[in-house]
């Protein structure tokens, strides 16, 4: 009899352990690391860098290709790197070294743009494309809409406008005086439509770059994550799509 009740107790225990782990390992996958520092500013720009090797160059096309995350304004400085890994995608890390996500390309699939995983390897965000009409109340009438879904469902949206379409006829007129990086604007937006963040082109930069704000007090750390990873894959596949061809030439396709 006690044989029995302290076997059924050594379940029980198991049981629990096994249900604490569980629990805590979803826990542990559940937001992305390490992006803490993203809530000490609002303005950063992301920067794109062709690394080149010439001691030992890569026997196929695929060059190196760095990525830097500064803060602008009082808390400037380099809050990321990111490089392009051939086979893989994007791995950003802190200043400190330790990664943060792991932005890749889709596998085998045309049915979205791109996901956002855990360093761990759990997916954690896929960026899709919306094909209803947009029903936000913006000045703009052009643009595409994206969600940034997360277990199926979306959680925060974004609309990419082409810059042609903002500036029109003007868009020629205004590269004469003004040194401008990337074709596009995106605007981030919660569920409800409220307005949180929004991508424009560098100006006044040589190198290859976007500039990401965030309105203040608007969005958490985890939303913040996900609209650095979601900006740097739009990044990659339509601002500067070479280096998105790239990266899916260098992919294994089953």
């Amino acid at each position: 009899m006690n044989f029995q009740v302290s076997s059924v107790v050594d379940k029980l225990r198991r049981g629990v352990a096994k249900t604490i782990q569980a629990a805590s390992e979803n826990e542990a996958y559940d937001s992305l690391p390490e992006c803490e520092d993203l809530l000490l500013a609002d303005k950063f720009t992301v920067k794109v860098y062709e690394l080149t090797d010439e001691i030992s160059p890569s026997p196929s096309d695929f060059k190196p290709v760095h990525f830097e995350v500064c803060a602008k304004g009082v808390s400037g400085g380099k809050f990321f790197d990111g490089e392009l890994v051939a086979g893989q995608g994007i791995l950003l890390k802190t200043a400190r070294g330790k990664v943060a996500m792991d932005i890749r390309l889709p596998d085998n699939s045309r049915s979205y743009m791109g996901k956002i995983l855990h360093p761990a390897g759990a997916t954690l965000y896929k960026v899709s494309q919306y094909y209803f009409q947009i029903e936000f109340n913006r000045k703009l009438g052009a643009g595409n809409e994206w969600h940034i879904v997360r277990n199926g469902q979306p959680v925060l949206n974004f609309v990419s406008t082409p810059m042609k379409e903002i500036f029109g006829v003007l868009r020629s007129l205004v590269r004469l005086f003004i040194c401008m990086n990337g074709e596009y604007s995106l605007d981030f937006y919660k569920m409800n439509c409220d307005s949180i963040a929004f991508v424009r082109p560098s100006i006044f930069s040589k190198k290859q770059s976007i500039e990401l704000e965030f309105k203040e007090g608007s969005t958490t750390r985890e939303e913040r994550a996900a609209i650095l990873g979601s900006s740097i894959l739009f990044l990659i596949v339509n601002i500067y799509p070479e280096y998105g061809e790239m990266l899916e030439r260098s992919l294994p396709h089953l």
